[in-house]
């Protein structure tokens, strides 16, 4: 199946990949075309460290930490940010 959000479509049965708090699917500009990865987060908590108080609050630290790392990363397959 395929969703629209902001301006992508994302190609819900193409995963690229999956991680502790998500999963990364295909997607593709409406305007350009381009091909993109698009990272969904889950609502499943039971990832998530047993003794986590505040999940919103973890998730917003660890896609910060996430978002560092890619800054410093340079490489034709990353979209800069």
């Amino acid at each position: 199946s395929t969703k629209e959000i902001e301006g992508y479509f994302i190609y819900m049965g193409k995963i690229l990949g999956r991680g502790s708090y998500g999963s990364v699917y295909l997607g593709r500009s409406q305007t350009t075309s381009e091909s993109v990865a698009v990272k969904i987060l889950s609502k499943d908590s039971s990832t998530l460290p047993f003794i986590l108080v505040d999940r919103d609050e973890y998730l917003k630290a660890a896609l910060k930490n996430e978002i560092e790392i890619l800054q410093k990363l340079h490489s034709d397959n990353i979209v800069e940010l």
